[in-house]
């Protein structure tokens, strides 16, 4: 099963925290769409991130002219008035790709329209607190460093894990 990664969303906060390399690590099969791919090296500063990355995702998936179509069907179906012409376009794009190609896939963001389309297409959503919850349950990080990598999300205004903001609520949630 592949993971993809169908906007910056998630890839945002590996980032912040620090872990893109252990996504790769974690996930054997990550992958993401042109879109997204060009999306994340236009936005992204640091050459050791852009080179985690490319090492974790590997090189993008490229849409066929039917998938552009669908893209641009999908992405209709997620655009509210105001949002600009490229918004949606890497969910949309993924969704596409995923739909046509049959793939078995999971969708990793922590957009709620986006994660709400892929599931109408029926395609699985994690999101970053459950790759978090994953990574303690797989030993690619403690839940001292879960809880300090939540808590560094939560002051860079990423939100936080659905649980109360304390360690108890938080190892609770955790080992669930």
């Amino acid at each position: 099963m592949r993971t993809f990664f169908p906007d910056t969303t998630v890839l945002i906060n590996f980032t912040l925290i620090e872990r893109v390399a252990m996504l790769g690590q974690m996930i054997p099969d990550l992958s993401w769409c042109e879109a997204v791919h060009g999306e994340w090296h236009t936005r992204t500063q640091s050459e050791q991130v852009v080179k985690e990355a490319n090492a974790a995702f590997g090189d993008p998936l490229h849409p066929e002219p039917a998938e552009r179509v669908d893209t641009l069907v999908i992405r209709n179906q997620m655009s509210k008035p105001g949002d600009g012409r490229t918004a949606h376009i890497g969910e949309a794009e993924t969704i596409a790709i995923i739909d046509r190609r049959h793939i078995t896939a999971v969708f990793a963001t922590d957009d709620i329209e986006a994660g709400r389309v892929a599931k109408d297409y029926g395609i699985e959503v994690v999101t970053t607190w459950q790759l978090i919850r994953v990574a303690v349950k797989s030993k690619h990080m403690t839940e001292d460093e879960a809880w300090h990598d939540c808590c560094v999300l939560s002051v860079e205004g990423r939100g936080w894990p659905p649980c109360k903001r304390d360690r108890p609520a938080f190892d609770t949630w955790l080992n669930k």
